[in-house]
């Protein structure tokens, strides 16, 4: 198959599309890292209890874990 983009990593993307004032959450092994970019909006992204940072569109964030890794629409995003 062609595909655009080869990626010859141990690596598993997601894509997810967080309604205004939502949330979603995925577990981050010990071993394992995210990495995260806003596409349009705001957003809060936490791990575990840790403090939370704040994204914008365009804005790209490095998380390593473990924990769980939240990441909630700011209320005021654009919603579909």
């Amino acid at each position: 198959a062609t595909t655009p983009i080869k990626i010859t990593q141990d690596a598993t993307l997601f894509v997810a599309e967080v309604e205004a004032g939502a949330a979603a959450t995925l577990p981050l092994a010990a071993d394992r890292q995210a990495y995260l970019v806003c596409m349009e909006g705001s957003a809060e992204v936490t791990l575990g209890a840790a403090a939370s940072s704040s994204l914008t569109r365009h804005d790209a964030a490095e998380v390593f874990g473990p924990g769980d890794l939240t990441v909630r629409a700011a209320a005021g995003s654009l919603s579909p």
